[in-house]
């Protein structure tokens, strides 16, 4: 019975996870197959078994590395995740950077929040807030652009899943107070 419930489950996020990864993601069902119905913050075994799980949905490398760091971004108590996955570097990266996941930490589990295009350290978590979530700052240079720091607002449910898709922009001397991720 356990089996056909952790097959279900699987086969209920292909639709959603699968396809382009350029599009952006408003899942909030658990990456966890089970549950814990509690109101803890989870711990980072069940991070990297989210991360896991994700990595396996989307047909990644089982090599795959990553960087996570924990910190509340809604404000709500628990500490959420974003996590860097770094290489194999053709399957995660490109040349303006690497994709990051924005994970919600909700009743035990993680939910995937947003997929996030084009990040490299370092980033800034901000203590400003849109939609009560946090804004991150991350730092875009690549092939033929200028460095430009690019605020990552929520939209209500989920942050962009590309950066260049907002137009708050800030120069080096004008960047918000914050914590610096993935330096």
């Amino acid at each position: 019975m356990k089996n056909i419930l952790f097959i279900l489950t699987i086969l209920s996020f292909l639709p959603v996870l699968g396809g382009c990864t350029n599009t952006q993601t408003a899942h909030k069902e658990p990456l966890t197959p089970y549950l814990i119905a509690d109101d803890k913050t989870p711990d980072n075994d069940v991070l990297m078994s989210a991360v896991k799980e994700y990595i396996k949905i989307k047909a990644g490398p089982a090599n795959s590395r990553y960087e996570f760091t924990r910190t509340d971004l809604n404000n709500d108590g628990k500490q959420d995740a974003l996590v860097l996955l770094k290489t194999p570097y053709t399957h995660w990266c490109g040349l303006t950077g690497c994709r990051m996941l924005v994970l919600e930490a909700k009743n035990g589990a993680f939910s995937l929040l947003s997929e996030v295009e084009m990040v490299r350290g370092p980033l800034l978590v901000t203590e400003d807030t849109t939609a009560g979530w946090k804004d991150i700052v991350l730092r875009f240079d690549g092939v033929g652009s200028r460095a430009q720091h690019i605020a990552l607002t929520h939209n209500g449910q989920s942050y962009p899943s590309n950066p260049l898709s907002r137009y708050a922009y800030f120069s080096e001397k004008d960047l918000p107070q914050g914590t610096t991720v993935f330096p």
